[in-house]
């Protein structure tokens, strides 16, 4: 367990080390003429890293603060040399002795910057070098190796090994047996190195010495020896020992050296050996006891103990690898040192097959009698006379919220509309009022109803509510004042549901009485959960460790019965030894307070004993306001940006960033907001708990992280800020925020609520995320202003409607890695967007805008308006399934300029249109994009469509492809098939428009696990194709995919298909599934067509869950449907869905 300021700094040395030793820093320091500087930075920084991961627990604060603060500085003057070479391109001939200028002065600033670096690595270097060395009793010659060595090298391999083992990498770690017994010839030396163990109880060293180091005859050693070094060793001390093991020769102690010598040289000449060397202190004693060991060719092995890392690194193979041998504490691990193997298997599966997510059900616990009581008792609200008014009552923690959401996602289908809304401090009736409109409209809402006034809100709110049943949840309520303020707005609603902490406004609200207390959990209860949480799957875990029990009974005693508390707890003890001895520490340790102390005290020890990169990716979830839905997606690219996940061998830095989301989710440190989408079986977003956030919140200021600038927020002095967050609650004074803060290391800005000019300075100059996500009053005027930060790493518009243009200033965005513009209404990208050679992902969105969707009384007049450019829209007519008018659509997709080619960094790209004409982007030019993972575009038709195949038939780094067509009659694959296919590792494909050579290329894509088709016209020919897929897991047919009148699901098609989507094919008539087919398919759902008459053999889909119906399609199916539902051996569950009248479209995923 280390202090916060410890991880923190970590985590700072580990970016800055990155970025020195990145490729951008080498052309950097290259044309500066600095490469030994900044080689020697990196180094220094290594050892500073190095002397915090193998120092003693309590570190001084004073000097870590200087050594986080040094890499702050260190990382901005590299960030901006960077930035200044990026200016300097292709300069003009009068610019040259300006430029002459810049680089002088940067190589001035590079060279203060190393100065200041070496002063700081002077102590903790003389430090480190005496712990090595082993003091003044060692002798100059192993002083001067040790000073000469690789000792940075070595550090950098550990700790590469380290991250890799904490992102879960398949070859991560390494079997020390299977690095015995590999069939290899040539002796191996294999070296274990820690900062604080004995080898001798080291279990793996202990098995592979026990067995013989074998694990079969064939590979029996002749003979072995453990050889334990004391701190002066001698070598006829040596002799002896090693002599006596080999031959047994118990009169060893009367030979001379040389007797001795001869007769080590003939055992260990002529037999295969195993020796273990434990304790190994000085590089002279390895020099002459390796002398003693020859290399006969017969696949001999030594095994050497060391505490010092450069001996590690000398005993060890020219070329080493680092793998971590075993966990013996969360910043303590053991790790081998020895010759490079290959990995077993690519970790692609690994990542794909995760079971670290979990689904938001589970929160629910051992609560399921409260649940169905709470369940009848809003329930009765459908004969209630008036609004009923239902208080759920609980301190915090005990488990309202999730309750009452896990209810709330119950009774989808029994109320017509729903809103939830969790209370903001300070209260406002607009936004609440407004949010709740928006709900209530669902996906018919517009932007318009975020600007219309109050009195308006209130007329719409009260004619939604007097003609619907209506379910409102006000979650947290805190004052019986704000509650008086709303509740004379919602007084036509069927049920109210309020969750306090407060009997009196629980009492305040539920005059009738209807108060619901969630009380603590009992006993059994909490037991059950604490056995599931710390053992996962084993049913009586303490039957075997029986003394266990009575620790696991004091550790629920100190949880108080809070489901929280336990969750934690168990989370945090699954992963450690189940030993009496380890859970009495945990004991030991934990407050003895009331249950709210109580849980504070085992939060914090969780927070602890994070490892320090999950710390920083924790702490950084400061920035985001109180029961904020914070989306994963999201919040990884924010760690990626920020340099809390980088790439690391063969996982990507969002693969990274998905693990650490995932293990900060096992341990309980964040909560799932939403059920797992059955199509990723991942978290789409996620919370924090209350108390959970306030450790986070505190721990963030407290090491200077995260500033929240919030209402109420004053100081009477210049506080210093690096990632800074503005709370839409807080009053936007301009006077306070240019007096009160320190803005001149500000390296994120992250805005709630209204965007203000003044929030970037002229003292702004190293800004590198700035995330606007849903920022209002942010208009085209201000974004000349976002593009003179030319350190922008991270730029997010999402969600900003009043965006209309890019300008060309987008150019200066050199440093730019994502851009994030869904949701605005951009779409044409300037010439100079091709200047942003390192964007890695561009995030755009095809809109659609149609009349009936807009909010009251409000038309597209403004959108319109803005809208000059007549030839990018695309404007057509909508009808509902009745074939009623519903109105004019307005659809948009973003156009890319020529020359988009260039820009060969790109990872991800979409929603965009490539087109014709000399300006916008060709097809021809996605063959240079090589790096793609995921590509979304719009503008496919038969005049491009063979270049498009062509361009990206050999991108073998794409995942995921998504087509739309220009024109309805125009066939996406004409011209597949034979040697063109599409690129082969596809793993979700989306395709809009008719296809008719299916047969001949589907089968090429054997990696394909999602396929959604649009418009296709198959045929049954081409569904028996799509079934032989044998990785296929969900299937969406959707508008006129299938255009046969039944569809017929044959035998040992579809092995793995999971999800069957259908919607709007109007020609079936009859979907049949036959005897085989489908056999592991769980969810089924079928939508927006009325000519459906029967789903044929159900009982065939043994293991089919759930059914989602339009409850539209005609009473006889439905008959059809119940009736085979009784018969099914699982009574699958039938859910009747209303699915309103939409464009369906396929732009970004919903997680997105």
């Amino acid at each position: 367990m280390e202090d916060s300021a410890v991880s923190s700094c970590k985590s700072v040395l580990d970016i800055v080390i990155a970025h020195a030793k990145s490729m951008v820093a080498d052309e950097v320091a290259l044309q500066l003429g600095v490469q030994r500087d900044v080689a020697i930075i990196a180094d220094e920084f290594e050892m500073m890293r190095y002397f915090l991961m193998t120092g003693d627990q309590h570190q001084d604060p004073g000097w870590v603060k200087q050594v986080r603060d040094l890499a702050y500085d260190v990382e901005e003057g590299l960030e901006s040399f960077a930035a200044k070479v990026d200016q300097l391109e292709k300069p003009s001939r009068w610019r040259i002795p300006r430029i002459l200028c810049e680089r002088r002065r940067a190589t001035l600033e590079v060279k203060a910057l190393l100065a200041r670096v070496a002063d700081q690595a002077f102590a903790s270097k003389r430090s480190l070098y005496s712990r090595l060395v082993k003091g003044s009793d060692a002798d100059h010659a192993t002083q001067a190796v040790a000073e000469q060595s690789g000792i940075f090298s070595a550090i950098a391999a550990i700790d590469q090994a380290r991250r890799a083992a904490a992102a879960g990498a398949d070859d991560s770690t390494v079997d020390l047996l299977r690095l015995i017994n590999d069939g290899v010839k040539d002796l191996r030396v294999i070296v274990v190195w820690g900062t604080s163990f004995h080898l001798c109880n080291t279990s793996a060293v202990k098995e592979a010495y026990g067995d013989g180091g074998c694990e079969n005859r064939n590979a029996k050693f002749g003979c072995r020896a453990w050889i334990r070094l004391a701190s002066a060793s001698r070598q006829d001390e040596f002799l002896r020992n090693l002599v006596s093991q080999l031959s047994a020769d118990v009169t060893g102690d009367q030979r001379a050296l040389a007797e001795l010598e001869e007769m080590a040289t003939e055992i260990l000449s002529e037999t295969r050996f195993l020796i273990v060397i434990d304790g190994l202190c000085s590089i002279a004693d390895w020099e002459w006891i390796k002398a003693y060991f020859p290399d006969k060719k017969n696949g001999s092995r030594i095994i050497v103990s060391t505490r010092q890392v450069e001996i590690a690194s000398l005993c060890a193979e020219r070329h080493y690898q680092v793998s971590e041998l075993t966990q013996l504490a969360p910043d303590q691990a053991l790790y081998l040192f020895h010759y490079k193997v290959k990995p077993q298997a690519d970790s692609a599966e690994t990542i794909s097959n995760s079971s670290t997510m979990v689904v938001a059900d589970e929160f629910v616990f051992e609560r399921s009698q409260e649940k169905s009581k709470l369940v009848q008792l809003i329930c009765q609200g459908h004969n209630y006379p008036g609004c009923k008014v239902i208080s759920v009552l609980g301190m915090g923690g005990v488990g309202k919220t999730t309750l009452v959401r896990s209810v709330y996602e119950e009774l989808d289908s029994l109320f017509q509309n729903r809103a939830w809304i969790t209370v903001q401090r300070p209260f406002s009736v607009l936004s609440s009022l407004r949010s709740i409109a928006r709900q209530l409209y669902g996906p018919n809402a517009g932007w318009e109803i975020e600007t219309v006034g109050l009195e308006e809100t209130i007329n719409e709110i009260t004619r939604l509510l007097g003609t619907r049943m209506c379910l409102i949840v006000l979650d947290d309520l805190t004052s019986t004042a704000d509650w008086d303020l709303i509740i004379n707005y919602l007084e036509k609603t069927a049920v109210i549901v309020v969750t306090t902490r407060e009997y009196k406004l629980a009492r305040h609200c539920s005059r009738d009485g209807n108060v619901f207390k969630v009380e603590f959990m009992q006993d059994e209860d909490a037991f059950e959960l604490f056995k599931r949480k710390v053992f996962k799957k084993d049913d009586e875990p303490f039957s075997s460790s029986p003394d266990l029990k009575d620790e696991a009974d004091l550790i629920l005693k100190k949880c108080g019965g809070l489901p929280l508390a336990i969750s934690v707890i168990g989370s945090f003890l699954s992963d450690k030894p189940k030993t009496r001895l380890e859970w009495r520490k945990l004991n030991s340790k934990l407050g003895i307070s009331g249950p709210l102390q109580t849980m504070r005290n085992i939060l914090v020890r969780s927070y602890n004993d994070l490892p320090y990169h999950l710390k920083s990716c924790f702490l950084y979830m400061a920035i985001f306001p109180e029961d904020y839905n914070i989306k994963r997606k999201r919040l990884i690219r924010l760690w990626v940006a920020e340099g809390y996940s980088r790439e690391m061998q063969h996982l990507t830095a969002e693969e990274v960033g998905d693990k650490y989301f995932a293990e900060l989710l096992d341990r309980s440190m964040i909560m799932p907001a939403k059920k797992v989408t059955h199509s990723t079986g991942k978290i789409f977003s996620c919370v924090l708990h209350d108390l959970i956030r306030e450790i986070c919140v505190s721990e963030s200021m407290k090491e200077e992280l995260v500033f929240t600038l919030e209402e109420g927020w004053s100081s009477n002095t210049k506080t210093k800020v690096r990632q800074l967050a503005i709370s839409n609650n807080w009053k936007r004074d301009k006077d306070e925020f240019e007096r009160t803060l320190d803005l001149s290391h500000v390296r994120s800005l992250t805005v709630f609520g209204e965007w203000m000019p003044f929030f970037i300075t002229d003292t702004m100059k190293f800004v590198r995320v700035l995330d606007l996500e849903d920022a209002s009053g942010l208009t085209d005027h201000h974004l000349n202003q976002i593009c003179q930060l030319v350190h922008l790493k991270y730029l997010s518009l999402r969600g900003c409607k009043d965006i209309f243009k890019m300008p060309e200033s987008l150019g200066n965005l050199r440093q730019l890695h994502t851009m994030d513009i869904r949701g605005t209404y951009i779409f044409q990208l300037p010439s100079s967007f091709n200047k942003l050679r390192k964007l890695q992902q561009l995030h755009a969105s095809a809109w659609f805008k149609d009349e009936h969707k807009v909010g009251p009384s409000i038309s597209n007049e403004r959108v319109t308006e803005n809208l000059k450019r007549r030839d990018k829209l695309k404007l057509s007519f909508s009808y509902d399934k009745n074939f009623h008018f519903r109105g004019r659509n307005v659809s948009c997709v973003v156009q890319v300029p020529r020359g988009i080619g260039k820009l060969n960094a790109l990872r991800t790209l979409g929603y965009v249109r490539f087109g014709h004409g000399k300006r916008n982007a060709s097809v021809k030019e996605l063959i240079g994009l090589t790096q793609l993972r995921k590509l979304e575009l719009h503008g496919v038709d038969r005049t491009n469509c063979r270049d498009f195949w062509s361009a990206i038939a050999g991108h073998n780094h794409l995942l995921s492809l998504s087509v739309n067509r220009d024109c309805v009659a125009d066939d996406l694959d004409w011209h597949l098939g034979g040697s063109l296919s599409p690129p082969k590792f596809l793993e979700n494909l989306k395709l809009w428009g008719r296809l008719v050579r299916v047969q001949e290329w589907v089968q090429q894509l054997q990696y394909l696990s999602k396929l959604q088709l649009h418009r296709s016209g198959l045929k049954k020919e081409a569904i028996k194709a799509i079934g032989n897929l044998p990785n296929l897991g969900i299937l969406r047919f959707w508008k006129s995919s299938f255009v046969e009148g039944e569809l017929t699901i044959t035998w040992e098609s579809f092995p793995s298909l999971i999800l069957l989507d259908l919607r709007e094919l109007d020609a079936v008539t009859i979907v049949e599934f036959q005897d085989g087919g489908m056999p592991k398919l769980e969810r089924l759902q079928a939508a927006g067509w009325s000519k459906l008459h029967a789903f044929v053999g159900l009982g065939y889909l043994q293991r089919l869950k759930e059914i989602q119906l339009d409850p539209e399609f005609s009473d006889e199916f439905m008959e059809n449907v119940r009736r085979q539902q009784e018969e099914h051996p699982n009574n699958f569950n039938l859910k009747l869905k209303s699915v309103k009248s939409e464009q369906y479209t396929m732009v970004r995923d919903l997680e997105d």
